[in-house]
């Protein structure tokens, strides 16, 4: 789905801090004969193509099919195994025997040749009866695969949140250009008017030098930050394999989710029990538990029902042909005695690498506490953040103006002027990164606490479109 920025001109710092990715992104698409409305890519358009694109999520579905593959394996070693064997041959016998008569005890010799054909045709049925390796090795494997799904389920989370920093990151140093440019024009402006007052004799060589030196300056600023967009679009095009030249910019009047601040213990334990890496992790545990059981199983006996059928044919119309056909039920029984101590080694192994990842377990538990307190941190701070800098745009907006009128009456310098300018855009650009830094706050948050979907893309979309109060992003836990 492809949204349509429209053209708006520039206006105070506060919409140049929140908006001015989308006006210059639109301000590229003027043609000669008039506005022209450009299309962008919107982060849903962006999101879908990285799902699509993605390497390590692939991986992860790849890996995920493998599991279950071997969990419907492990589950073959509870199930009846039925084979069959055919064995024809052609055999050329010569054969002496020795014979004695009733008449006589004397030995006789004789000479038999045989040319025949053998067949054996055999059917054997096993059910297993008692195997309890067998019955903890498919536990094991089934725990497996749900690890393998929690696995796929945190790449796609985190490929979510990677999106939406790329995006973000993108929508920022293009901000940080558009900022540039404007005080650019701004200095130039001020340049010129210092160069012509020169000329007339009304200015200093010292101010015509500072304001030389402050345009240098901030041409230089430019061109970095041009570079920054450069390298910022990369990190976004690695994501899709595809280039994003336009991006829908976040509304400045788009409101922002809230969290409630009493809620942090709900999220934090969301993240204990519905974190996808600590579902991983917990699976992965049961599942090397129950190695270690399967290990230990290994000295009980494990018993088989069998069945069968044999047909022997050799009959070639000689009083030493055969023709038979044979059936067997029965039960086996198996029970290993010895083995050189190492069943107990494998015992032991499968133990210590239970504990080892028991330990794995809690450091996920740990990682995801932590990330919902930085999240959430970070949303208290970034609230507040936001409307300190939108003071301190507004505040440097006003002190301009009352600037200007101080450097036309001759008390204030053009140098004070151009500094003013350079505050004012400077938490113009704050602003607009941490409005930025708390969106990805909300994310992180929800990523940890394993709730970060494709509704939370939609939602997060519309911040950059037609209005969204983002209540998706702030629901509770």
């Amino acid at each position: 789905m492809l949204r349509r920025t429209p053209i708006c001109p520039l206006g105070l710092a506060l919409a140049l801090a929140a908006a001015l990715p989308a006006a210059a992104g639109a301000a590229e698409g003027r043609s000669s004969g008039g506005a022209e409305i450009q299309a962008v890519d919107s982060l849903m358009d962006v999101y879908r193509e990285a799902r699509e694109a993605d390497p390590k999520l692939r991986g992860r579905r790849a890996e995920f099919a493998a599991l279950r593959d071997d969990r419907r394996e492990a589950l073959g070693g509870l199930l009846p195994s039925l084979s069959a064997s055919v064995d024809i041959s052609r055999i050329q016998r010569d054969q002496l025997r020795a014979t004695t008569s009733f008449t006589s005890d004397d030995i006789q010799e004789e000479d038999i040749s045989r040319d025949y054909t053998q067949e054996q045709y055999q059917l054997n049925l096993t059910q297993p009866l008692l195997d309890l390796p067998a019955w903890h090795r498919w536990q094991g494997q089934d725990r497996r695969a749900d690890a393998g799904q929690a696995e796929l389920e945190a790449r796609r989370q985190q490929l979510i949140y990677d999106v939406a920093k790329a995006y973000l990151d993108v929508l920022g140093a293009q901000s940080r250009v558009a900022l540039k440019r404007s005080e650019l024009e701004q200095v130039q402006a001020q340049r010129e008017r210092i160069e012509a007052l020169y000329e007339e004799g009304e200015a200093t060589a010292s101010e015509r030098a500072e304001v030389r030196a402050r345009y240098d300056q901030v041409r230089a600023e430019l061109l970095r930050a041009q570079g920054e967009v450069a390298t910022a679009r990369e990190a976004l095009t690695a994501l899709t394999d595809e280039p994003h030249e336009r991006l829908a910019g976040l509304r400045p009047d788009a409101e922002l989710p809230s969290v409630a601040p009493e809620a942090r213990q709900r999220w934090s334990q969301r993240a204990v029990t519905g974190n996808p890496n600590v579902v991983a992790a917990r699976a992965r545990t049961e599942a090397e538990q129950r190695k270690a059981r399967a290990a230990h199983a290994e000295r009980y006996p494990k018993i088989n029902l069998t069945g069968g059928f044999t047909r022997y044919d050799d009959f070639d119309g000689t009083r030493f042909g055969r023709n038979l056909e044979d059936w067997s039920v029965g039960v086996q029984v198996r029970m290993p005695l010895y083995e050189g101590g190492a069943m107990r080694a494998r015992a032991s192994s499968a133990e210590h690498r239970s504990a080892r990842q028991a330990q794995e377990l809690e450091r996920a538990r740990r990682k995801a506490r932590q990330e919902v307190r930085s999240a959430y941190e970070g949303l208290m701070s970034g609230r507040s953040e936001i409307e300190a800098f939108r003071l301190a745009v507004r505040s440097a907006e006003r002190t301009i103006e009352a600037m200007r009128e101080e450097v036309q009456a001759g008390t204030r310098t053009v140098t004070d002027l151009l500094e003013a300018q350079r505050k004012r855009f400077e938490a113009g650009h704050s602003l607009a990164e941490a409005r930025h830094q708390y969106l990805l706050d909300i994310l992180a948050l929800r990523r940890a606490a394993g709730h970060l979907g494709v509704e939370d893309v939609r939602v997060l979309d519309e911040l950059f479109s037609a209005g969204a109060s983002g209540e998706v992003l702030a629901r509770r836990p």
